[in-house]
């Protein structure tokens, strides 16, 4: 899940959909249990993990767009390098004609 940020945009809005329905319920006086968690607690876990799940997105698309700002650096080098072999190799062939 670390090779694609944008999962961790949906691990956080899946969370913060639940802490939402989980705080109506809440303010509706509805309980809900799972094992020994109670509504309230569950709202702190899913809020919790919305937000640490959005925090890894944002830390994770930006390490993805320096890698893609190194890799086109490097693919314009290279560009360059290219470009200049076949630019001398043209004027070679110009020179002996």
């Amino acid at each position: 899940m670390l090779i694609y940020p944008d999962r961790w945009a949906v691990v956080s809005l899946v969370a913060a959909i639940l802490s939402f329905l989980l705080i109506c319920l809440w303010l509706n006086e509805i309980t809900i249990r799972v094992w020994h968690f109670q509504t309230h607690d569950l709202i702190f876990i899913f809020i919790f993990s919305s937000v640490l799940s959005f925090l890894l997105h944002k830390k994770q698309r930006v390490r993805a767009v320096r890698e893609l700002e190194a890799g086109s650096e490097k693919i314009l080098d290279q560009s360059k390098k290219e470009a200049e072999i076949l630019r001398r190799f043209l004027n070679a062939k110009d020179s002996e004609n």
